[in-house]
């Protein structure tokens, strides 16, 4: 399984990017597919998106479960 690091930025200005979160706090994923690669936190390496296609995951920003830090996928 091919693993790609998420870019760590700030956290967006509210109305300004769609931001996902889980509820729960811990070593959870966010999304699952079925494809061949997956997408880690830039800053504590969880699996938040788990075998997905490259190309899918744009123009979202990911809020870490485990760390809380805000993820975005760049140049897929």
């Amino acid at each position: 399984m091919k693993k790609i690091q998420m870019e760590v930025i700030a956290e967006p200005e509210p109305g300004t990017a769609s931001v996902l979160v889980l509820a729960k706090k811990g070593p959870y994923t966010i999304i699952r597919g079925a494809g061949d690669t997956d997408y880690v936190c830039g800053a504590c390496r969880n699996v938040i998106c788990e075998r997905v296609g490259r190309g899918q995951i744009l123009n979202m920003v990911f809020r870490c479960p485990q760390c809380g830090s805000f993820n975005v996928v760049r140049g897929t």
